[in-house]
């Protein structure tokens, strides 16, 4: 009776196992996740990402992690925008993701930028700024270089409660944080997020 129970036991075991080996694994899949009526996807640059380089500029997929996928991810995201766009970024070179900018404005969305004062003087963006004040959306910074602005989120149509979402993280808008950094970046339409992440753009804005 004892070898039975024993036999039972470890196979029980060993069942549980291999469930939470498959659960972990398949949540490590999906990085798109509902809770209710908001979700949240994690995008997560590491070391499966260090080869993505080209493929950011030769536009080839190599898989789903791929950075190329990371990048038209936030290209679709700012693309989606219909009222307003609020972002907040120490530092901005992403061609692609200018080009969003400006035909978002072209569309009548209200844009702001804030960013770093430090970073304006580098010379890729200080052109991408250019560019975006040349066709009159606004960007402002800190007063003082003695701080960095070294916030990295977006909002998107936080007027409107049905359509408003963010992303936010470690992840500057580049492509070296898209393929050679160990970066994060969560989107989502969490309400409560949202709010207190449109508090904070005011009073920088208003500060600034």
């Amino acid at each position: 009776m004892l070898p039975q129970i024993l036999i039972i036991s470890i196979s029980s075991v060993s069942i549980l196992i291999i469930y939470m080996i498959k659960k972990k694994y398949k949540k490590t899949l999906n990085q798109f996740t509902e809770d209710g009526k908001f979700y949240h996807q994690l995008i997560s640059v590491d070391m499966k990402n260090f080869n993505c380089k080209p493929h950011l500029f030769e536009d080839n997929l190599c898989n789903k992690w791929c950075s190329l996928s990371y990048k038209k991810t936030l290209q679709k995201f700012i693309s989606s925008a219909n009222l307003s766009i609020c972002l907040c970024v120490y530092m901005l070179t992403l061609q692609s993701l200018n080009y969003e900018l400006l035909m978002a404005h072209k569309r009548g969305v209200i844009i702001r930028v804030i960013t770093d004062k430090g970073m304006i003087q580098t010379k890729p963006v200080k052109a991408h700024l250019k560019k975006l004040k040349e066709n009159g959306i606004p960007y402002k910074m800190q007063l003082s270089q003695q701080s960095m602005m070294h916030h990295k989120f977006c909002l998107i149509d936080k007027e409107n409660k049905e359509l408003a979402k963010m992303f936010f993280g470690s992840l500057n808008l580049t492509s070296q944080g898209l393929h050679s950094n160990f970066d994060n970046i969560i989107l989502t339409n969490n309400l409560n997020i949202i709010e207190r992440f449109s508090e904070e753009f005011e009073e920088l804005w208003n500060l600034f």
